[in-house]
């Protein structure tokens, strides 16, 4: 679905991070979600759980995230948090760098739990290589260092939230 201008104006949910135990949907599981949900350039609400993935976390992804067994122990399962997380996607659209990443994953999270997540997306990545064709990397910490964008602040509140970010 192609995003017009005046569909931007609808509620967009955003996410902050989602970090995973690995890179294919079939064998990843969510560790943590944080996401707010910004209207006309604001923040009016967000979204934040640990998950158990029922499995131990790679010492690889520890080290990238920051998150370890011992701080998922006793998080809930995705099926305890799927409908919290749908409720809060409501009508919404969601953003993300590298879109398709965490819609995959989300949509297979919720397959198992018989459910569909089904919202319009909108890739940062690809809005970001259309716009400013050139650069060696699309990486969001690459390109915020590039276009001085500063992440001190949502790392900030990433932090308020109690995990850091795994740009």
């Amino acid at each position: 679905m192609r995003i017009r201008f005046p569909e931007l104006q609808r509620l967009i949910s955003e996410p902050l991070s989602g970090q995973t135990t690995c890179q294919r949907p079939s064998r990843r599981q969510f560790l943590f979600d944080c996401y707010v949900k910004v209207r006309n350039h604001q923040v009016v609400d967000e979204w934040h759980s640990l998950v158990n993935p029922q499995r131990p976390i790679p010492a690889k992804i520890v080290e990238l995230t920051g998150i370890t067994n011992q701080m998922v122990r006793d998080a809930p399962v995705f099926y305890e948090i799927a409908d919290s997380f749908m409720a809060f996607m409501g009508d919404g659209i969601f953003v993300a760098h590298n879109v398709n990443f965490d819609d995959g994953f989300l949509s297979y999270e919720y397959e198992r739990v018989e459910r569909r997540f089904r919202f319009p997306k909108l890739c940062t990545c690809v809005g970001m290589r259309r716009r400013y064709p050139g650069h060696k990397s699309y990486g969001l910490g690459k390109l915020c260092a590039i276009y001085d964008i500063e992440l001190q602040a949502t790392i900030a509140r990433y932090a308020t939230l109690g995990r850091r970010p795994g740009f």
